[in-house]
């Protein structure tokens, strides 16, 4: 058999099928692809599901932008708030300063003390030498 005996004997069976299997292919990539009306359809809904964004956008951005308002004011707020507080903590006296008064006021009180202790030594004698001389001259 030579390629025009096959070509003639098959011809006639691929002529009749051959339409066939077109029409299937051309269906199913019909069912591939969406119709027009489809995509219209799909462009409505999100044009309109935009626009609900856009909205739903502009009002969450007012509500951002009034946040970062107040933010931004208690932050200032706060910042003034730090520098008083700093400026307060650099403000003399500081602790040491004030640990080193206390020790020069404990050694001041101290003497103090031993000073009222050598007064009340000496009332104790002078009352002494009183009641001594008091003595003597009554008896």
């Amino acid at each position: 058999m030579n390629l025009l005996d096959i070509i003639r004997t098959w011809w006639p069976i691929a002529a009749f099928v051959t339409p066939f299997i077109l029409a299937g292919g051309f269906a199913w990539l019909k069912n591939q692809f969406p119709t027009k009306l489809d995509l219209e359809k799909l462009r409505t809904e999100g044009e309109k599901e935009l626009e609900k964004l856009r909205i739903t956008s502009a009002r969450e951005i007012a509500e951002l932008s009034v946040l970062a308002r107040t933010t931004a004011d208690a932050q200032i707020a706060d910042r003034g708030k730090i520098d008083m507080l700093m400026a307060d903590v650099a403000r003399r006296p500081s602790k040491v300063d004030l640990s080193k008064d206390i020790g020069k006021l404990a050694e001041r009180v101290g003497r103090l003390e031993s000073s009222i202790a050598s007064v009340s030594d000496q009332l104790r004698t002078n009352n002494g030498y009183l009641h001594t001389l008091i003595d003597k001259h009554i008896s």
